[in-house]
Protein backbone atom coordinates (compact mmCIF):
# COMPACT_ATOMS: atom_id res chain seq x y z
CA UNK A 1 0.00 0.00 0.00
CA UNK A 2 1.28 3.35 -0.56
CA UNK A 3 -0.06 6.28 0.83
CA UNK A 4 0.13 9.99 0.05
CA UNK A 5 3.12 11.82 1.94
CA UNK A 6 2.14 14.48 4.25
CA UNK A 7 3.09 17.70 3.03
CA UNK A 8 4.18 20.38 6.23
CA UNK A 9 3.15 23.63 6.87
CA UNK A 10 4.17 26.38 4.36
CA UNK A 11 5.08 29.78 4.65
CA UNK A 12 4.92 32.96 2.68
CA UNK A 13 7.30 35.73 3.72
CA UNK A 14 7.04 37.89 6.51
CA UNK A 15 7.32 41.69 5.71
CA UNK A 16 9.67 43.77 7.05
CA UNK A 17 7.64 45.52 10.73
CA UNK A 18 8.10 48.54 12.21
CA UNK A 19 7.38 49.49 16.12
CA UNK A 20 7.93 52.73 18.14
CA UNK A 21 9.48 53.00 21.05
CA UNK A 22 6.99 54.07 24.04
CA UNK A 23 3.89 53.07 21.50
CA UNK A 24 1.77 49.58 22.35
CA UNK A 25 3.05 47.33 19.35
CA UNK A 26 0.95 43.87 18.66
CA UNK A 27 1.77 41.58 15.18
CA UNK A 28 -0.08 38.50 14.72
CA UNK A 29 2.34 36.04 12.21
CA UNK A 30 -0.41 33.25 12.24
CA UNK A 31 -1.85 34.33 8.88
CA UNK A 32 1.81 33.86 7.32
CA UNK A 33 1.72 29.87 8.21
CA UNK A 34 -0.52 27.95 5.87
CA UNK A 35 -1.38 23.83 6.05
CA UNK A 36 -2.93 21.99 3.53
CA UNK A 37 -4.71 19.95 6.30
CA UNK A 38 -5.57 23.15 8.55
CA UNK A 39 -3.32 21.56 11.07
CA UNK A 40 -0.59 23.99 12.24
CA UNK A 41 -0.53 23.56 16.17
CA UNK A 42 2.24 25.55 17.47
CA UNK A 43 4.05 28.69 16.36
CA UNK A 44 6.83 29.69 18.81
CA UNK A 45 9.89 32.83 18.36
CA UNK A 46 12.85 30.94 18.22
CA UNK A 47 15.03 34.06 18.43
CA UNK A 48 15.39 37.00 21.23
CA UNK A 49 13.21 39.55 20.57
CA UNK A 50 13.65 43.25 21.52
CA UNK A 51 13.14 44.42 25.13
CA UNK A 52 9.63 45.05 25.92
CA UNK A 53 7.93 42.89 23.63
CA UNK A 54 7.06 39.18 24.54
CA UNK A 55 5.35 36.35 22.59
CA UNK A 56 2.06 34.44 23.10
CA UNK A 57 1.56 31.86 20.81
CA UNK A 58 1.89 33.55 17.32
CA UNK A 59 1.31 37.29 18.50
CA UNK A 60 4.00 39.83 19.67
CA UNK A 61 2.77 42.09 21.93
CA UNK A 62 3.95 45.17 24.11
CA UNK A 63 5.68 48.10 24.74
CA UNK A 64 9.18 48.19 22.78
CA UNK A 65 12.45 49.84 25.03
CA UNK A 66 15.47 49.49 22.81
CA UNK A 67 15.95 51.01 19.25
CA UNK A 68 17.35 48.63 17.18
CA UNK A 69 16.95 46.38 13.82
CA UNK A 70 16.02 42.79 14.98
CA UNK A 71 16.23 39.30 13.21
CA UNK A 72 12.76 37.80 14.48
CA UNK A 73 12.91 33.71 13.31
CA UNK A 74 9.34 31.96 13.91
CA UNK A 75 8.84 28.28 13.86
CA UNK A 76 5.05 26.31 13.34
CA UNK A 77 4.62 22.86 13.63
CA UNK A 78 1.62 20.76 11.88
CA UNK A 79 -0.02 17.76 14.05
CA UNK A 80 2.40 15.64 11.71
CA UNK A 81 5.78 16.53 13.11
CA UNK A 82 6.18 18.75 10.10
CA UNK A 83 7.95 21.87 10.34
CA UNK A 84 9.07 25.63 9.34
CA UNK A 85 11.14 28.30 9.86
CA UNK A 86 11.56 31.74 8.84
CA UNK A 87 12.75 35.23 9.88
CA UNK A 88 11.68 38.93 9.32
CA UNK A 89 12.97 41.93 10.51
CA UNK A 90 11.11 44.19 13.48
CA UNK A 91 12.92 47.82 13.23
CA UNK A 92 12.20 49.07 16.46
CA UNK A 93 12.47 53.38 16.03
CA UNK A 94 12.13 56.07 18.90
CA UNK A 95 9.66 58.38 17.88
CA UNK A 96 10.15 61.70 15.48
CA UNK A 97 8.19 64.81 15.01
CA UNK A 98 8.95 66.35 11.52
CA UNK A 99 7.88 69.61 10.41
CA UNK A 100 7.92 71.26 6.66
CA UNK A 101 7.60 74.57 5.48
CA UNK A 102 5.10 75.14 2.09
CA UNK A 103 4.57 77.66 0.41
CA UNK A 104 0.81 77.65 -0.01
CA UNK A 105 -1.86 79.05 -3.22
CA UNK A 106 -5.19 78.95 -4.15
CA UNK A 107 -5.76 75.27 -3.34
CA UNK A 108 -2.24 74.50 -3.86
CA UNK A 109 0.71 73.77 -1.75
CA UNK A 110 4.60 73.96 -2.68
CA UNK A 111 7.27 72.19 -0.36
CA UNK A 112 9.84 74.82 0.58
CA UNK A 113 11.72 72.44 3.26
CA UNK A 114 12.07 71.00 6.40
CA UNK A 115 12.50 72.96 9.14
CA UNK A 116 15.01 71.65 11.85
CA UNK A 117 15.31 73.09 15.49
CA UNK A 118 16.92 76.15 16.04
CA UNK A 119 15.75 77.33 11.97
CA UNK A 120 16.13 80.42 10.91
CA UNK A 121 15.26 82.10 7.47
CA UNK A 122 15.32 85.67 6.03
CA UNK A 123 11.77 86.86 5.73
CA UNK A 124 12.07 88.55 2.43
CA UNK A 125 13.02 85.00 0.65
CA UNK A 126 9.99 83.43 1.78
CA UNK A 127 6.23 83.48 -0.19
CA UNK A 128 3.72 85.87 1.28
CA UNK A 129 1.71 82.32 2.41
CA UNK A 130 3.32 79.87 4.35
CA UNK A 131 1.78 76.95 6.28
CA UNK A 132 4.03 74.54 8.83
CA UNK A 133 2.93 70.99 8.38
CA UNK A 134 3.96 68.07 11.34
CA UNK A 135 4.57 64.57 10.33
CA UNK A 136 5.45 61.34 12.86
CA UNK A 137 6.23 57.67 12.41
CA UNK A 138 4.34 57.47 15.34
CA UNK A 139 0.24 57.71 15.21
CA UNK A 140 -0.46 60.92 15.91
CA UNK A 141 -4.39 62.51 16.99
CA UNK A 142 -3.58 66.14 17.09
CA UNK A 143 -1.00 68.48 17.06
CA UNK A 144 -0.52 71.60 19.07
CA UNK A 145 1.45 74.62 17.24
CA UNK A 146 2.94 77.68 19.00
CA UNK A 147 4.65 80.24 16.74
CA UNK A 148 6.06 83.06 18.63
CA UNK A 149 8.26 86.57 17.76
CA UNK A 150 7.35 88.14 15.19
CA UNK A 151 3.62 87.39 15.34
CA UNK A 152 1.91 85.02 17.46
CA UNK A 153 -0.13 81.83 15.99
CA UNK A 154 -2.01 79.15 18.48
CA UNK A 155 -3.43 76.21 16.84
CA UNK A 156 -4.49 72.96 17.44
CA UNK A 157 -4.92 70.67 14.47
CA UNK A 158 -6.77 67.50 15.11
CA UNK A 159 -6.38 65.45 11.60
CA UNK A 160 -3.66 64.76 9.48
CA UNK A 161 -1.96 66.35 7.72
CA UNK A 162 -1.45 68.61 10.57
CA UNK A 163 -1.14 71.87 9.82
CA UNK A 164 -0.72 74.96 11.72
CA UNK A 165 -3.24 77.25 9.34
CA UNK A 166 -5.23 73.36 8.66
CA UNK A 167 -4.95 71.82 5.68
CA UNK A 168 -5.43 74.86 2.98
CA UNK A 169 -4.70 77.92 5.10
Amino acid sequence: TVKEAKQGPTVEPIPDVAAIVGQIFTFDVKSYFKDDEGSITYITYVSALPPGITANGSQLAGNPTAVGLYLIKVQAKDKNGGSIETEFRLKVEKPELRVFLYAMGQGTKKLIREVVNVDKMAADTLPSALNLFVESNTALTSVAFEIVNPMSQRSTDEAAPFGLFGDTG
